[in-house]
């Protein structure tokens, strides 16, 4: 009978990201949260780094070309792997020696989203 670690270990097994679970029109995507911008996901929103590379890399993203000036700019929805919906804001970085490289802008879950989407319309 299962003890308590084998019911652990099961767990995170099922709660970790594999080669199964990224979609492979992102895996190669570099992202990259400059340090204030996390210190805000994670005060303000409660949201850490993983859960923005799940909801950029795992099954499946939306992707939502831009809606104002800045044409490189992408807005993604994706769920961590926790399940939560998340919306990530970010800018494919120019010149960058990995061309699929995103900075990322601003993240937060759909209820959290301090008017983000109104503004950009």
């Amino acid at each position: 009978m299962p003890d308590d670690d084998d019911l652990e270990a099961l767990l995170a097994a099922y709660l970790s990201p594999g080669p199964r679970d990224q979609n492979p029109e992102y895996a190669d995507v570099e992202v990259i949260i400059p340090p204030a911008i996390l210190e805000k996901l994670e005060s303000k929103h409660r949201i850490t780094a993983a859960d923005v590379e799940d909801a950029i890399k795992g099954q499946p993203p939306a992707v939502v070309e831009a809606t104002h000036d800045d044409p490189e700019r992408r807005q993604f929805f994706g769920h961590t792997r926790y399940g939560h919906g998340l919306f990530v804001v970010g800018v494919w970085e120019p010149g960058a020696a990995n061309p699929r490289r995103l900075r990322v802008i601003t993240a937060f879950l759909p209820d959290d989203d301090d008017g983000y989407w109104k503004r950009q319309r």
